[in-house]
């Protein structure tokens, strides 16, 4: 028995030093649902470690905060789709055929048509699109009318519906020779901390020679959107001449610019190649000290076929544009189009027609294919008419109807306010102009051409903006600048230092 009850005490002995010995170690515990989750930034968070003691080496390494719980979780990002390198675009929905096939437009872009279809072709043939692999980049919409731009590797697609003219119109560009306009997400830039945005409608014209387009916009960054900007030496302007376009413009930008001799054009609009609208363009990139002071970050124009600039008579300026782009040293140049958006700083550009609207036997009067466009800037939209002459201004009318009512509070009066007509009495109507309904009216001519050339003051279609609340301001003699939009009517009239 003695032996029994030694033998149960040193059993009872063993059994509490091993108790002892394991109560230091833990056990590894099982993974909980928290552990496992993401944290803020999608990455699993870290284990937390013990604090480390005064006399180690290593630091506490920071967990990831937590989300806080009215945080949606983050949307997962879509894959990239594939592109591929070239599609053909030769049939309408259904295998029907297009009424127009492939056209040329200019700068190696092509056009299709199908006259006589609906809104719901146009939506099912952009689907037959995608299914064939082109990617959607944007869609756009002006009153009943839709845009939608696709690519490939190789192709930029603009399928356009027109619901007043029942058509769908398809232009095919080319990624090796131009650029897409730029989602509105790349639209970053710095602006200004005291910004001093303004708008210089330039004074197109000195003395008796043609009357121009200029227009500069200085954006909150401190950068320039410019339309057109005058007559080219070859307009009769000597270079010593106080008419000279191209030493008006350096001069007007200079007095705006943060820094004289770096300025940045963000983007420059050529609303079409007559010498009158891109002609200083032309000049200044042929111009050393231009080319050294001022960089042209973006081009948009939209140039017929050479073709069609030879019957409209302008064979020697086929290439004017594109060595002028070249000797500027520019990269990203865009073919306009309707309905595209281009997001310039604080400043929107928005196409509503160019050449794409407008049947070919009326392309050789070249102010047809004049590109319209509204800008939206400080609260104000103003639609550039630029040269439209009767058949394209007849297409806008028809096309947009009403919805131009909504996007005019300042007017450029179309072609310098000239009449259109062949029978040489210039008394065709604007039609237009039956439509809109502007506070402020932009007419670029020279005191010479208003007073003396036409008496373009008395045509009837120009006669309906002399009427009480609007405002017109002539491009003259003086530059006019506005910087408080609140109040255009008392615009600053203005030479540049040292004129």
């Amino acid at each position: 028995m003695k032996k029994i009850v030694a033998l149960f005490l040193i059993l009872a002995m063993l059994t509490a030093i091993f108790s002892s010995c394991n109560s230091d170690v833990t056990e590894s515990p099982e993974p909980t649902e928290a552990s496992t989750e993401s944290g803020a930034t999608g990455e699993p968070t870290e284990t937390p470690t013990e604090k480390p003691t005064e006399d180690s080496n290593e630091t506490e390494k920071p967990t990831e905060p937590a989300k806080p719980d009215n945080e949606p979780d983050p949307e997962p990002e879509e894959p990239v789709k594939e592109l591929k390198d070239e599609i053909a675009v030769e049939t309408y929905i259904g295998g029907k055929e297009f009424n127009i096939i492939k056209q040329d437009i200019g700068q190696g872009s092509v056009m299709n048509v199908a006259k006589k279809t609906d809104i719901y072709e146009y939506s099912d043939y952009v689907a037959d699109l995608e299914a064939e692999g082109f990617v959607k980049y944007t869609e756009n919409e002006i009153g009943k009318n839709r845009f939608t731009t696709l690519i490939t590797k190789k192709q930029i697609v603009n399928v356009m519906y027109f619901d007043a003219t029942a058509e769908v119109r398809v232009t095919v560009d080319s990624r090796e020779k131009l650029s897409l306009p730029g989602l509105k997400s790349e639209n970053v830039y710095q602006a200004k901390s005291e910004p001093d945005q303004s708008f210089t409608f330039l004074a197109s014209g000195h003395s008796k020679y043609d009357s121009a387009l200029g227009c500069i916009y200085k954006l909150a960054d401190g950068t320039f959107f410019i339309i057109d900007g005058g007559i080219s030496i070859e307009g009769n302007q000597s270079d010593d001449d106080p008419a000279n376009s191209m030493k008006w413009m350096k001069a007007t930008l200079r007095e705006l610019a943060d820094d004289p001799d770096n300025i940045v054009v963000s983007t420059w609009l050529l609303t079409h190649v007559h010498n009158d609208h891109m002609g200083v363009f032309m000049d200044m990139s042929q111009d050393e000290d231009s080319r050294n002071t001022i960089k042209v970050e973006r081009v948009i124009y939209s140039q017929p076929s050479d073709e069609d600039m030879e019957r409209g008579g302008i064979k020697h300026r086929i290439n004017w544009i594109p060595d002028a782009i070249e000797a500027w040293g520019v990269k990203n140049v865009v073919k306009a189009h309707p309905g595209q958006v281009f997001y310039i700083k604080d400043l929107v550009l928005t196409i509503y027609a160019n050449l794409d609207i407008v049947d070919k036997e009326y392309i050789s009067n070249h102010n047809n294919t004049s590109i319209v466009s509204t800008v939206d800037f400080k609260h104000t939209t103003t639609l550039f008419l630029a040269d439209s002459s009767e058949f394209e201004n007849i297409q806008i009318a028809k096309i947009y109807k009403e919805d131009l009512m909504s996007v005019c509070d300042v007017l450029q009066l179309a072609h310098h306010g000239y009449g259109d007509g062949s029978d040489g009495k210039h008394t065709r109507p604007k039609p237009v102009y039956d439509i809109v309904e502007p506070k402020i009216v932009l007419w670029p001519n020279s005191t010479y051409r208003q007073h003396a050339a036409g008496n373009v003051y008395d045509l009837d279609f120009n006669q309906r903006f002399f009427a009480p609340g609007v405002t017109i301001h002539y491009a003259g003699e003086q530059n006019t600048t506005i910087s408080d939009f609140s109040d255009w009517t008392e615009a600053r009239r203005w030479s540049p230092a040292g004129w």
